[in-house]
């Protein structure tokens, strides 16, 4: 017996000095994390959007190369004492013009930035925002006739802003 105690005592120095450097390194335990940003944050936000306001400021304050996609659902009337409703898309038929005479009246329309030209928005729309800019909303009517409308639509905003140093999310006014 004496002997093995002998051996193992002889070999201590020499472990002493190779275990250090024969560590094994710890397992990563974060598992899809790394030391690299991810490429894109995404941020969702719900606005209702009232057929008797003009331009409806959305609380979303895009930045550049922000890639948008917005969905809506619901009716509204620009003349409801005809009974003339619509959804997003707006009635494309009719020979009354709104706001913005190259979009369906009805529709629900956006912009970007207070002189933003107006843009057909419709039931669904994906684009990318060249500058930092607020998003507004409305329907596409004559400002002038607001009043008599009814109604409103549920808009779904969805942001996935590039990873940069400068771009943070959406500011949201509450």
């Amino acid at each position: 017996m004496p002997t093995k105690i002998t051996s193992v005592t002889k070999l201590l120095p020499l472990m002493i000095v190779l275990l250090p450097g024969c560590s094994a390194q710890a397992p990563n335990n974060n598992i899809g994390t790394s030391n690299h940003a991810p490429l894109s944050k995404k941020e969702q936000k719900q606005v209702e959007v009232l057929a008797y306001e003009s331009w409806q400021n959305s609380g979303i304050n895009l930045t550049r190369g922000a890639k948008v996609t917005i969905r809506s659902m619901g009716r509204w009337s620009p003349w409801p004492e005809v009974g003339m409703s619509c959804g997003p898309e707006g009635d494309s038929t009719s020979s009354i013009v709104g706001e913005a005479p190259w979009i369906p009246l009805c529709a629900l329309m956006a912009k970007l930035g207070n002189n933003g030209r107006p843009f057909l928005v419709g039931p669904f729309v994906q684009f990318t925002a060249e500058q930092p800019e607020p998003l507004f909303f409305a329907m596409n009517d004559s400002f002038n006739f607001l009043q008599n409308n009814s109604g409103a639509l549920s808009v779904r905003v969805t942001i996935e802003y590039p990873n940069t140093p400068d771009t943070p999310p959406y500011s949201s006014k509450q």
